[in-house]
């Protein structure tokens, strides 16, 4: 279970990053 929540969380991370870095 705290695996699959580290997952999600790092997903959401690079999906935000990548949404920060298209933005630019």
């Amino acid at each position: 279970m705290t695996s699959a929540i580290f997952t999600i969380g790092a997903i959401i991370l690079i999906a935000v990053l990548l949404a920060w870095l298209v933005s630019e």
